[in-house]
């Protein structure tokens, strides 16, 4: 599995190779480096599977109050931001402005989208990538993207949601049109709100038979998780920020209780207060989530806070 695409249960070893986060944990400080922003709750679409289906959906970030909260988090030293939802970030009415002044901010963009408001995009080629969401409910046969991708560097890839109306054929077309047109990777992942448990085997052998190389496919489950870490020091590393201007610990903290509902919860807000939280690093209790993808971040972070207790650190 590449650890570049993926972070949800994962070793990240990008928190290993980041000497500057090394440098900040020495000073027991967390910068916020990632940031994802949710600019606007709408969404034309209704997926049975969506993790935020009960938020509000007239809720949205105004242009001013989107810049102001960029430029506290890029004083603070924020490096990249992930626009993303929420709802569906296209639809936000000033994206445009928004991409072209985080790129005139030498500041590294993701965007995840579900890919329909795609053509036509100037701001594309300013992207560092773009991932498009993926299901039955919603396929390739909705897209045209083939001359949308071409003309950018951006790095692309797919997040295809496997369903109970999961079909391999479709899943087959997208991963043959990644392989097509150099997608970094497609990752497939199981519908969080689904509480079976599906067995991606069977799908990398039908590629297999049928002939397709499957080196770009990660495959991700999603019922692997852990109870939250207290001290989660990720929280101000890679807040969420959602469309209401609150910060959030996490792009998943919706669903950190069994049963609770699909929206972010003001209950497990960090509050608005950008300054306050880092200067005082007022890190998320996460010691309540019942369901934690993140928990490797936590153990490290803590970890790497703690070395300088380490003894004997040269018997690697």
């Amino acid at each position: 599995m590449n650890n570049s695409y993926v972070a949800a249960s994962e070793l990240p070893i990008k928190l290993l190779c980041d000497e500057s986060i090394h440098k900040d944990l020495k000073n027991n400080h967390i910068r916020p480096i990632h940031i994802q922003i949710n600019p606007t709750n709408y969404c034309p679409f209704n997926c049975s599977f969506c993790s935020c289906a009960d938020r509000n959906k007239e809720l949205e970030l105004s242009f001013n109050k989107i810049i102001s909260i960029t430029e506290k988090f890029v004083k603070l030293g924020a490096k990249a931001f992930t626009i993303s939802g929420g709802g569906e970030p296209l639809t936000y009415p000033y994206i445009s402005e928004y991409i072209d002044y985080l790129h005139c901010m030498n500041i590294k963009i993701g965007l995840v989208t579900n890919g329909i408001l795609l053509k036509d995009r100037p701001f594309l080629s300013k992207l560092t990538w773009c991932r498009i969401s993926l299901s039955d409910e919603h396929d390739l046969s909705d897209l045209s993207l083939e001359k949308i991708i071409q003309p950018h560097y951006t790095d692309w890839a797919f997040s295809y949601v496997m369903t109970d109306k999961f079909v391999n054929e479709n899943f087959a077309k997208a991963v043959e049109f990644g392989n097509k047109y150099n997608l970094t990777h497609i990752r497939l992942v199981e519908n969080i709100l689904d509480k079976s448990v599906y067995d991606m085997r069977p799908i990398k052998q039908f590629l297999k038979d049928r002939g397709i190389n499957d080196d770009i496919v990660i495959y991700q489950g999603r019922k692997n998780f852990t109870r939250g870490h207290k001290k989660c020091l990720s929280s101000l590393l890679r807040p969420a920020v959602d469309a209401d201007g609150n910060v959030f610990p996490c792009c998943g903290v919706q669903y950190r209780k069994r049963g609770s509902v699909l929206d972010m919860n003001l209950g497990d807000s960090m509050g608005i207060d950008i300054d306050d939280i880092w200067a005082n690093q007022k890190y998320f209790d996460g010691s309540s989530c019942d369901i934690c993808y993140y928990s490797d971040y936590n153990d490290i972070l803590n970890m790497m806070m703690d070395s300088d207790d380490i003894k004997h650190r040269e018997f690697v």
